[in-house]
């Protein structure tokens, strides 16, 4: 079942997003193999998704452009060397990756450009993080160097990502087992466990999904203390209650209003038709879509996965010491009440200003 696109008022919700979900499904699954079921549905759903592909890649929906965000989070679940090397079609020259790429004039597996996206073309942080990691645990060659990771770590966001711990994830990933990143490592794990709730969850909204992908961020970077068994208990105690029911969304997508195009008064009716579905950043608007995982098929996943892992990889590190080091005051990131005060405060402002510089 496909995720659910909720665009601006007055647009009305509709499916969408029927790939990306498989690929955290498929990842689940193969924590799963002593269960009979799952080797046959591991077989049945990459034949799927490898039936999606175009030029080794795929989209987020099924037939729609293809994109270097969306597959390399479906790679998550596959081990597919000749895809995880296409991505480089993305690739900037200069150690980033496009989210997608686009031309001015219809052309195949090209975005056509529109003004309302023009701050889609540029680098994606998020996007060359999870790529990294892919290349690296597949042991293709690396082009994004380590100083591009710690250059955009303070302002980490994604064009696409609507999670603060889903981007955390992306950099876990991408500095795994490298042996030179003490510092940055430190800084991640020291900045997540700072943000830890007194009760053991993260996060302010979508709280069984933050949880679950902070777990995720801890046990990439081997981290198994006390405060990982905390974030369990509160995962499986919170599975009873109503937070079980709400539907999470990790991805959003934003289109640039073009003032020259609206009145004052447009403007205003819009913001109050949508309310926060628009977000003021700097001088430009933007009219924010959610894409809601209304089958709970990524959050299932994320948790199965943050349950699982989390056991399989206590007692690595000197867990209690590095809990004790946690001085720091919770970021601000993660103290966003809201995904959209998160999107205007932290996920957008770094392509805002890339706009504005190009």
């Amino acid at each position: 079942m496909p995720m659910t696109c909720i665009p601006p008022i007055p647009r009305k919700p509709f499916p969408f997003g029927d790939l990306v979900p498989l690929g955290f499904l498929v990842r689940a699954l193969h924590h799963a193999t002593q269960h009979p079921a799952a080797n046959a549905l591991i077989q049945d759903l990459t034949a799927l998704l490898t039936a999606k592909q175009h030029e080794h890649l795929w989209a987020f929906h099924s037939g729609h452009l293809i994109t270097s965000t969306d597959s390399c989070l479906i790679l998550l679940g596959l081990h597919d060397v000749q895809a995880i090397t296409a991505l480089d079609r993305f690739y900037d020259g200069q150690y980033g990756y496009y989210p997608q790429l686009w031309s001015l004039a219809p052309r195949p597996d090209h975005m056509l450009l529109k003004p309302s996206y023009r701050h889609w073309c540029q680098t994606d942080y998020a996007t060359t993080c999870f790529i990294r990691g892919l290349q690296r645990q597949a042991h293709v060659p690396v082009k994004t160097p380590l100083e591009y990771i710690s250059a955009g770590f303070d302002h980490r966001s994604g064009l696409f990502f609507a999670n603060p711990y889903l981007v955390d994830w992306g950099v876990a990933l991408a500095i795994k087992d490298d042996p030179d990143v003490h510092a940055l490592r430190t800084q991640l794990l020291l900045e997540v466990l700072a943000s830890q709730q007194p009760d053991g969850s993260f996060g302010r909204f979508d709280r069984l999904l933050s949880t679950a992908l902070a777990v995720l961020t801890l046990t990439t970077l081997g981290h198994g203390g006390n405060a990982l068994n905390r974030a369990q208990e509160w995962i499986a105690e919170a599975a009873d209650t109503p937070l079980a029911e709400e539907k999470a969304r990790p991805f959003y997508s934003s289109d640039l209003l073009d003032e020259r195009l609206l009145s004052f008064h447009q403007l205003v009716l819009f913001k109050a038709l949508n309310g926060d579905q628009v977000c003021q950043i700097e001088k430009t608007y933007h009219g924010i879509s959610y894409y809601e995982d209304s089958e709970h098929m990524i959050r299932s996943a994320l948790l199965f996965l943050a349950l699982a892992e989390a056991s399989s990889e206590q007692g690595d590190m000197s867990q209690e010491g590095e809990e004790r080091s946690v001085t720091q005051a919770c970021h601000p990131r993660y103290q966003c009440r809201s995904q959209a005060e998160y999107l205007s405060r932290y996920a957008l402002p770094p392509y805002v200003r890339g706009l504005c510089e190009t």
